[in-house]
C-alpha cells in the first residue's frame, strides 16, 4: 500500500491522497494511516470493523480461539481460500444467500435490467483470490481474537499501531443493516484518532448496499463528494501547450 501512495503521489506531484477504505480494507487502511499520516489529506473509513470487543457477532463466535485454530488453518492451507471465504460470508446469511436470491431471481428472469444487475453483482461478489496467509493469521489473531488495534497494541512489522497518530479529516460510514461488520464494530474509530474533524454516518443499508445500492448512490455518496471536495484542493488543469508548428500558407 505505501509503494502505492508514494507511487500515486509522484504521478500527481502532490503530497498527499485521500484515502477510502472498505471493510477489512478499510480496517488496514486505518492502520496505514496511523503509520503514515504525512501521506494522508483525507481518509474515509466505510464498513470498517476496529473495535472487536463485542463478541455478539457471528463472525466473531466463529474466529473465537475455542473453536477456531488459525494457525491449523494456515499450516494446512498456506493461503486462506477464497472458497472457504465466501462460502463462509454466505452462510452467515443462508436463507437470504442461498434461497430467496435464487427465488427472486426467477420471479424477474424476464426483466433485462434486473438480469444485467444481478450479474453485474454476481461477478463482483465471486471474483475473489485467494487471502495471504500471514495476513489472514494475524488478522484473526491480533484483530478478532485479541482485539489490539482499538488498544493501540497491534504491531506491523516493528511499528505498533497507534490510532491517535491520525490526524487527518476523518468521515466514517456504516451500514445499520451490516451483518459483516455491525456499526459496533466501526464507531469507536472516531473516538480513537486524534482527529479534530470527525464524522460518522449511519446509513439505512447493507454491507454492500452501502456501496452500491440505489438509495446509497442517491442519498449518501452525494454527501460524500461533498465532504471530500470541501476538504480538497481543486484540481489545477494545466494550460495547453502552443503548437511550435508555423502555420500553412493559404491555398490560392
Amino acid at each position: 500500500m505505501h509503494n502505492v501512495v508514494k507511487h500515486v503521489c509522484e504521478y500527481t506531484g502532490e503530497d498527499q491522497v485521500s484515502l477510502l477504505g472498505y471493510c477489512m480494507g478499510g480496517t488496514m487502511s486505518a492502520m496505514y494511516t496511523a503509520l503514515h499520516q504525512e501521506y494522508i489529506r483525507n481518509f474515509i473509513l466505510m464498513a470498517a470493523p476496529v473495535d472487536w470487543s463485542d463478541r455478539e457477532a457471528l463472525l466473531c463466535v466463529w474466529s473465537d480461539p475455542k473453536w477456531f485454530d488459525v494457525d491449523k488453518v494456515i499450516d494446512v492451507w498456506g493461503n486462506a481460500p477464497p472458497a472457504w471465504l465466501q462460502g463462509s460470508f454466505a452462510i452467515l446469511k443462508p436463507v437470504s444467500n442461498l434461497i430467496e436470491k435464487y427465488i427472486g431471481f426467477y420471479e424477474r428472469i424476464d426483466d433485462e435490467k434486473f438480469l444485467e444487475e444481478f450479474f453485474a453483482m454476481e461477478t463482483w461478489v465471486n471474483d475473489n483470490i485467494p487471502l495471504a496467509g500471514e495476513t489472514f493469521r494475524q488478522f484473526v489473531k491480533d484483530c478478532f481474537q485479541k482485539n489490539l488495534l482499538i488498544q493501540n497494541r497491534l504491531r506491523v512489522g516493528k511499528k505498533t499501531v497507534d490510532l491517535s497518530n491520525i490526524t487527518c479529516p476523518i468521515l466514517n460510514l456504516m451500514a445499520t443493516a451490516d451483518h459483516l461488520v455491525p456499526c459496533g464494530q466501526s464507531a469507536p474509530f472516531n473516538d480513537a484518532v486524534g482527529s479534530r474533524d470527525r464524522k460518522a454516518i449511519n446509513f439505512p443499508a447493507g454491507h454492500i448496499g452501502l456501496s452500491v445500492g440505489s438509495k446509497a448512490q442517491r442519498d449518501l455518496w452525494p454527501q460524500v463528494c461533498q465532504w471530500l471536495a470541501e476538504r480538497s484542493n481543486p484540481i489545477q488543469r494545466a494550460t495547453p501547450k502552443k503548437s511550435r508548428r508555423r502555420p500553412r500558407a493559404a491555398k490560392a
